[in-house]
């Protein structure tokens, strides 16, 4: 998806990219491999691979010099899989990990989703705690 994504707007394959792309989705799934089922790690990569296209898109479109690609790989996708842990992390899987054993809906979307709002607060502050 990632390399047909820069076929079609380079007129070029770019292996730099691939490679990227693929970076971009194991960016992704790193902050939940411990909490996410596998359906939500392999969901959470590929949509990581896409997040990387629009980010490196953006950056060029706005005119910013990021030759590697730093921001799109390790920022936006970085952000998407924190965010990610509030949809897909599962409570038996939390449990599992760090020895929870209440579940207040903090890590189960079904109980309410609780965990996402906490997830995008942190993105945040550390977004604003970074950038200025």
């Amino acid at each position: 998806r990632v390399l047909v994504a820069f076929k079609k707007r380079e007129k070029t394959w770019d292996i730099g990219s691939l490679m990227n792309g693929i970076l971009g989705g194991l960016v992704s799934i790193t902050a939940g491999c411990a909490v996410m089922e596998p359906y939500g790690a392999l969901v959470t990569g590929v949509i990581g691979g896409m997040v990387y296209v629009g980010a490196s898109a953006m950056l060029q479109g706005l005119e910013i010099d990021d030759p590697l690609d730093a921001f799109p790989v390790h920022g936006a996708c970085g952000f998407w899989g924190l965010l990610a842990v509030g949809i897909f992390a599962q409570s038996k899987n939390v449990e599992a990990a760090y020895g929870v054993s209440s579940t207040t809906g903090f890590y189960d979307t079904a109980h309410g989703g609780n965990q996402f709002d906490v997830q995008l607060a942190f993105g945040v502050c550390v977004a604003l705690w970074s950038g200025g």
